[in-house]
């Protein structure tokens, strides 16, 4: 939604010295009208855009439609344009549906009001009292709704082209100079001559329109929605296959006559329900600033738009995080505003069970001498930033594995997605689609897997080894570990299938939990039990044995700290400076590489303590039957 003026229809200037209707204006209308590039869906409520641009007679006069006033009662129904234009500016358009919660109901009564039409664009040839001597024709787009982070019924877009000309006569005649794509607070320019990002169909631009968002962007790409002081997220174009010729429906000035078709113009109240922040409906076009002064607002925009980059050297990259951490948070959101007492319910007992978590566990004293002890949660994660304080060089040495294992991954991805026939069904299916996404995850994750079991057990043979008082360099540590390399790939090859198999059956996604986490600690078994495969897998989930839900606690937090503090810490230069994407994605994954070590550490340790812990009830059994005496000895 474009940002609110919030200010009251003005007269039209004095310098519009033509009629915005007449039939050159109709004309220049027509000529420059753009053609809308979307990414249709393939099936109705899948991924893609639902909606088009059409024309506000869908809502007009329609039964399902009501107008409600500030308290939310029905001030009539099937409102008309001139009922819009009599009412007052707290009266709200009230479609039917829950935006907040909306499902795929919003798109099938889109597709039920909107039949067989074709898609439409409001065109509006204005002038500017601030310019004298230039004109825009702006092009309005309505939505019936808007389906990103920001969720509300109805939508207005906008995308203009800027003449250097008195009237329409003249613009013709001399063409335009400029077009420009409102993005939420902000927008973007391009030339009309020699601008490599304009595409153009004769005199026809192509207007990208991001899924969901509806905003418009002149290139297919992943867009950071960062505009003015708003954050919005990440607007995707790059599937945009799809064009469409929109139909231009010429608007007059605002005020209208009140019996003109296009008098909805003058009303001043939002066009969807009444919603807190960016939920609540949009104003009408005439309600926005660039209505009068079109060539000042295109003055002030930017000439090019944030893009995501591909760039990333390992893990999770901070703009990765951030598009898929926005449009949960705003889900979130949006979810806690339509159930506030389950949602404060439901936030009151997480709070209260991590502070229960935080107290019941013990902190001190967080010394890791000796390392094979029984230990609390807070001890073993004070006891890691110890030991990792203590040997910085050979932990961070054993991380670095993770870079060129990372080029490995994308390069193969590369590969099977340019070099062989999988590349036309990526193309079919594609960037965004199901099949991509799970092949992509797929090899990403694969390569994860065997980087993540080869950095914990070279940190297993790296504690062993510093435990029984000999230095130890990351490469001695890696040389230590290779030895168990077999059963290492074994362990991890099986662990990963069987959790793929289990997650694909979607009733196995439970199951693939509970394996996952009982089986969790096998890469140190390997290397300091000197276990095969079958072995260290299973003397993992002996270990684990009793202690699913504490292990799952424990690891829980471990690999949130370790897999989550490169891209919080990349969105907070992203939000706070001006440095690049790429510098902050590469940025973020060095400071991954940097915490997987501890986190690998805090896992021995916790393997280390439920060593201790198995072996106490044995111990206690010894001094029962009296092989041994209290004090550990031999009985006498």
């Amino acid at each position: 939604m474009i940002a609110l003026a919030g200010w009251a229809i003005l007269a039209t200037p004095a310098s519009a010295a033509f009629n915005p209707q007449s039939k050159a204006a109709v004309e220049l209308a027509d000529t420059y009208a753009p053609i809308a590039e979307i990414d249709a869906q393939k099936k109705p409520c899948g991924p893609g855009e639902a909606y088009r641009s059409t024309v506000v007679d869908l809502i007009l006069g329609n039964p399902e439609v009501v107008l409600r006033n500030v308290s939310g009662k029905v001030v009539l129904r099937a409102p008309t344009a001139q009922d819009l234009a009599r009412a007052p500016d707290t009266d709200y358009i009230d479609l039917p549906g829950n935006p907040l919660t909306p499902g795929c109901f919003y798109e099938k009564q889109f597709r039920r009001w909107y039949g067989h039409r074709m898609p439409s664009v409001y065109a509006h040839v204005g002038a500017d009292s601030e310019h004298p001597g230039k004109l825009a024709v702006q092009y309005w787009f309505y939505y019936t709704f808007n389906d990103f982070t920001d969720k509300h019924e109805s939508d207005w877009e906008m995308a203009q082209v800027d003449f250097d000309a008195p009237t329409p006569q003249q613009a013709l005649k001399t063409g335009p100079y400029q077009v420009d794509e409102a993005q939420h607070s902000g927008g973007e320019s391009g030339a009309w001559n020699d601008d490599p990002k304009l595409t153009k169909v004769g005199t026809h631009f192509v207007t990208n329109v991001s899924t969901g968002s509806q905003s418009d962007y002149f290139q297919r790409d992943l867009y950071l929605g960062k505009g003015g002081s708003a954050v919005f997220g990440c607007e995707d174009t790059r599937n945009n296959t799809t064009r469409l010729t929109l139909h231009p429906v010429v608007l007059p000035n605002t005020p209208v006559p009140a019996n003109s078709q296009f008098a909805w113009l003058d009303f001043p109240g939002r066009w969807g329900q009444r919603e807190s922040g960016i939920n609540n409906g949009p104003l009408g076009p005439a309600y926005h600033e660039e209505w009068l002064h079109p060539i000042t607002w295109a003055d002030g925009l930017r000439t090019s738009s944030v893009t995501v980059p591909d760039v990333k050297v390992l893990g999770l990259s901070a703009t990765s995080f951030f598009c898929t951490g926005t449009t949960d948070t705003a889900l979130a959101i949006d979810w806690g505003t339509a159930h506030p007492w389950l949602f404060l319910g439901l936030l009151a007992v997480l709070l209260f069970l991590l502070g229960a978590t935080a107290r019941i566990t013990r902190w001190s004293p967080p010394e890791p001498w000796p390392l094979r002890e029984r230990r609390g949660g807070g001890q073993i994660l004070r006891g890691a930033r110890r030991l990792y304080g203590e040997h910085p060089l050979t932990f961070i040495g054993i991380g670095l594995i993770f870079i060129p294992v990372s080029v490995f991954a994308g390069a193969v991805q590369w590969v099977l997605f340019h070099l062989t026939g999988i590349d036309r069904f990526v193309a079919l299916d594609g960037r965004s689609g199901a099949g991509t996404t799970f092949l992509a995850l797929l090899i990403g994750g694969l390569a994860g897997a065997f980087a993540a079991a080869a950095v914990t057990a070279a940190v297993s043979a790296a504690l062993n080894e510093i435990d029984a008082g000999r230095p130890v360099t990351a490469i001695q540590a890696y040389v230590i570990a290779v030895r168990r390399l077999r059963a290492l790939s074994g362990a991890t090859a099986f662990e990963f299938v069987v959790l793929v198999v289990l997650t694909l059956l979607v009733v196995g996604i439970p199951f693939a939990i509970y394996g996952f986490i009982r089986t969790s600690l096998f890469a140190q078994a390997c290397v300091l039990e000197d276990q095969n495969a079958v072995g260290a897998l299973q003397t993992s989930a002996k270990l684990t044995r009793g202690r699913w839900w504490r292990t799952f606690g424990f690891t829980a937090v471990v690999d949130i700290v370790a897999i989550l503090s490169g891209p919080i810490l990349g969105v907070l230069i992203l939000l706070l400076t001006a440095q690049s994407l790429t510098f902050i994605n590469i940025a973020s994954s060095i400071v991954y590489a940097l915490t997987v070590p501890y986190a690998a550490i805090a896992l021995t340790l916790y393997y280390f303590d439920l060593q201790a812990r198995s072996s106490e009830p044995q111990a206690r059994g010894m001094r029962a039957s009296g092989i041994v005496s209290p004090t550990g000895g031999p009985a006498a």
